[in-house]
């Protein structure tokens, strides 16, 4: 059929149309996977983040921060107190057991980034939270958490009606423990023991790579069946200052050195050489070592100040006396403690 025939060229006519409509779907198919793309990679994530809104030094959007801007997540947060009704329900569907803490939506798996950020989470159910590990290396100076130590009462400095308390697990042989001994617990004792504030517990915590540690928590023990636990435990970390000193830790927390603090401390010597050749407080120092791993210790010192509600504020580190001072005034504003000096 020639050119020049009218039907010729309505067919030619729609053939081009077809094909120009058919690189056109081809086009707009293409551009679409790009779109889609580009949404999942700029989707905003919805995220919660369950903390204590009476805690001042928590620092929780560090934790946002953080997540913003290593990982470039984009966030939209909600933030949520662990004492309201949705904080509550939260902390029992997730089980969570440390604040700052923030609840991502399973979303996240569809981002670039996940694969990297996977590593620092714990999945829960439908959501993904930080690892509590995680949350404890956030560089604030304590972390809130909800559970405390078991508070006893086979030795404790302070008033019996003191409503807040200082639980401290150390070693004795630790550097940090004896930089604490002397340099913040004198100050901590004065300001807020002696006035009622606060009660003061300490626990074992003795470190295998120190070879002095656990005849040191023993000693301790044993010296306090007779009366002198608070003695004994001054002497050790005395000690402890004078070996790193004189760079000879046998000499001052060896056991000639014990024995020498015993009777300097007017201790029965024969009751005590038994109470520690028996291992007679062994499985108590064992148990004191046991219970921190179970809190999440791992290191010396680390310290729990237990409010009345039986949550605590988690403190890692000899810190100076001033942020301490900072730490415990917070815990008492968040826990609405007022106290008279007593005398």
């Amino acid at each position: 059929m020639p050119w020049g025939d009218p039907l010729n060229k309505v067919a030619v006519l729609i053939t081009l149309v077809l094909l120009f409509v058919g690189c056109i779907g081809a086009e707009n198919e293409g551009g679409t996977s790009k779109e889609v793309a580009e949404e999942v990679k700029q989707r905003v994530i919805n995220a919660t983040l369950i903390y204590d809104s009476k805690c001042k030094i928590c620092r929780e959007e560090i934790v946002i921060s953080s997540l913003r801007e290593k990982f470039d997540l984009p966030l939209s947060v909600e933030r949520v107190d662990y004492r309201s009704d949705k904080g509550r329900e939260l902390l029992e569907k997730y089980g969570v057991r440390v604040l700052p803490q923030i609840v991502l939506p399973k979303e996240i798996e569809e981002l670039d980034v996940f694969p990297s950020l996977e590593p620092i989470l714990s999945e829960r159910g439908d959501a993904y939270l930080l690892d509590d590990e995680q949350i404890m290396r956030i560089p604030a100076p304590a972390i809130r958490v909800l559970y405390s130590p078991k508070l006893d009462e086979r030795s404790y400095k302070g008033y019996q009606s003191a409503k807040l308390s200082l639980v401290d697990f150390e070693d004795y042989e630790c550097p940090y423990c004896g930089k604490f001994f002397k340099e913040t617990l004198l100050k901590i004792e004065k300001e807020y023991i002696e006035s009622g504030k606060l009660k003061y517990y300490f626990k074992d915590f003795p470190l295998a790579f120190h070879p002095h540690s656990r005849i040191t928590a023993e000693a301790a023990e044993c010296a306090g069946e007779q009366g002198k636990y608070w003695e004994m435990h001054d002497k050790l970390f005395e000690g402890n200052l004078s070996g790193y000193r004189e760079r000879n830790l046998d000499k001052y927390l060896g056991k000639e050195a014990i024995e020498r603090y015993a009777k300097e401390i007017g201790l029965d010597l024969e009751e005590f050489r038994k109470c520690l050749e028996e291992g007679r407080y062994s499985k108590e120092v064992e148990e004191d070592f046991k219970e921190g791993t179970e809190l999440g210790v791992s290191g010396t010192p680390t310290f729990f100040i237990v409010l009345p509600d039986g949550t605590s504020y988690m403190v890692v580190g000899a810190w100076p006396y001033d942020r301490f001072k900072e730490i415990i005034e917070d815990a008492l504003s968040n826990a609405g403690l007022n106290y008279r000096k007593q005398s």
